[in-house]
């Protein structure tokens, strides 16, 4: 209510009293009144005030939390580029380092090819490829997503396990010239 209201509102209970009788009243009235605008107007800044029995010392509490994640990672290795695409042999293109931070000592890993298990060149001509991961997966065509269970590292200095990733390309010595290529992404998930 702004102080023109309440000023109007005032002056009309003020010309409804018309004796030394209702002047008492309206003077208990605004008494009343006076008491609940000051519990109102306290109430509106109590938010501020500080608790009672306060003390020089204060206890701040905090905390977080860290979600259980795992990680997977590569490092980049010069051979990756270099595969010798003449021969139909298995050979290593990356190693594959995994993290969980759960002590978990396996996880659920993903890999899947961007191109369907095929090298691809820029003129679209492709050769497919079969994949191994020793110790985790048997070589096998690399057409679809394969998910294995792999060894994964533990520990706060980060110390994740690793698997070679390798290939054998598929050719049979009449492709085209061209630069083949292909990416496989890893996804791993807690167990």
């Amino acid at each position: 209510m702004n102080s023109w209201s309440a000023y109007c509102f005032k002056i009309s209970i003020v010309s409804t009293f018309q004796n030394r009788q209702n002047f008492e009243l309206m003077r208990l009235f605004h008494f009343i009144l006076a008491l609940i605008l000051a519990a109102l107007w306290e109430t509106r800044l109590s938010h501020a005030a500080l608790p009672t029995g306060s003390t020089n010392t204060a206890q701040i509490d905090f905390g977080g939390n860290i979600e259980p994640e795992c990680k997977a990672r590569t490092k980049v290795k010069a051979r990756s580029t270099r595969l010798d695409l003449s021969s139909a042999t298995m050979q290593k293109t990356n190693h594959v380092y995994i993290w969980c931070n759960t002590g978990q000592n396996s996880v659920q890993a993903t890999y899947k090819s961007t191109n369907g298990g095929r090298l691809v060149n820029e003129q679209g001509d492709y050769i497919p490829y079969m994949i191994r991961i020793p110790e985790t997966l048997q070589e096998t065509n690399f057409i679809s997503a394969r998910t294995v269970t792999q060894r994964a590292g533990s520990g706060t200095e980060g110390n994740d396990l690793m698997r070679t990733v390798k290939i054998r390309p598929l050719v049979t010595g009449f492709e085209n010239a061209g630069v083949y290529r292909d990416t496989i992404a890893v996804t791993v998930a807690l167990n």
